[in-house]
């Protein structure tokens, strides 16, 4: 999937002693850094001397070389190994594949629950907030997905339909039957259960994040 971005510039402070440390924890000359970045040695040694900094469009690429979380990179975390998920956002006809792969290395945040690598966040916007009516999340919240995890009876999953809409209801297992509702229940009476959809994973935590878009990379302007 094409796309282009503009990168918006890492404001930590400390980012530059982070990546020297890191860099000579693993015995790493700046020339080899540069090498795995492909970028220049130039470059490294001006992050590391913090005359410049680098974009969200290295910080991941960076994280991952040194084993650590985009969110550790950035002062978002204490901890070097919280693993950050990509955060997406459901969109009517996209497939969950295409939107992660569209969204994987715009926006992260990390858990400490443990989850499969392929988990995600979802944003809730206005639709998936009606989906899922007053549980107690509001607007700017993310929901943390994991596809790996078995959905028991009662579980909020997240599935798909047959248009290639995607939203979250609530699994009832009865008799070996899997059957979904509305966790709105104003929506659950008005519609009967359906069993022809697929799990396309287990919502297991609701966080409560603002103002954290403008830290990662924003769209260009056609």
């Amino acid at each position: 999937m094409n796309r282009s971005f503009s990168g918006s510039s890492v404001s930590s402070v400390m980012l530059n002693q982070k990546l020297k440390q890191l860099r000579q924890s693993k015995g790493m000359t700046l020339q080899q850094v540069a090498d795995q970045l492909a970028v220049t040695r130039a470059s490294v040694s001006k992050w590391e001397c913090a005359k410049s900094q680098p974009d969200m469009s290295r910080i991941q690429a960076i994280a991952e070389l040194f084993g650590v979380s985009s969110q550790y990179l950035l002062g978002l975390s204490a901890s070097p190994t919280l693993k950050d998920y990509p955060v997406i956002e459901l969109k009517f006809g996209v497939s969950l594949g295409s939107l992660i792969d569209y969204y994987s290395d715009m926006e992260r945040y990390p858990s400490n629950l443990p989850v499969a690598d392929a988990a995600f966040f979802v944003r809730l916007n206005d639709e998936t907030l009606s989906d899922l009516g007053p549980m107690g999340v509001v607007p700017g919240s993310f929901l943390l997905v994991d596809p790996a995890q078995e959905a028991q009876n009662g579980d909020i999953v997240l599935v798909s339909r047959p248009n290639v809409s995607m939203l979250f209801m609530r699994l009832t297992i009865v008799g070996g039957v899997s059957m979904f509702t509305f966790v709105n229940q104003k929506y659950a009476i008005k519609n009967n259960p359906v069993t022809d959809l697929n799990i396309l994973g287990v919502a297991l935590q609701a966080i409560l994040v603002t103002g954290l878009r403008e830290l990662f990379w924003r769209p260009v302007a056609a």
